[in-house]
């Protein structure tokens, strides 16, 4: 894809450190116009402050030629409410993004795919979302 995607990519990581380097070196490829991390806070464990201080560290000097915010939770929020409040901030600043967990890497295809399938259907109030799996790994 060599068109910069017009919508915002967003990341959501937590307390795996080479999940969140990896996702972040293959979204880091494309070209983007927003990149969002988003980490919800560590639960109140010495192990997962130190594991959610790593991932973060992990992406800490993500540096690329388009805005990228970091959205980090001071206090664990829970799966249930983190991820909501993510994207009602994404959302509130654009129209449509493309969200990521950390343990799904996209191929550079996903996308040319969300890209265009948000182009298409961005006046269709009957599509909520458009959502990609390779079940295959291919």
């Amino acid at each position: 894809m060599t068109e910069r995607i017009p919508f915002p990519v967003v990341v959501f990581i937590y307390n795996r450190a080479d999940y969140a380097a990896r996702i972040c070196a293959a979204v880091g490829r494309m070209p983007l116009s927003e990149l969002y991390i988003v980490a919800d806070g560590p639960k109140p464990t010495a192990e997962d402050r130190e594991l959610c201080r790593r991932t973060r560290a992990a992406v800490e000097h993500v540096d690329l030629p388009c805005p990228v915010y970091r959205l980090f939770a001071e206090h664990n929020m829970g799966l249930g409410s983190r991820m909501p409040s993510a994207i009602r901030t994404v959302l509130a600043r654009a129209e449509a993004a493309i969200f990521l967990e950390d343990d799904c890497i996209p191929s550079d295809s996903f996308f040319r795919f969300c890209t265009d399938l948000l182009r298409v259907f961005a006046d269709d109030e009957s599509v909520m979302m458009i959502s990609g799996v390779n079940p295959l790994g291919e």
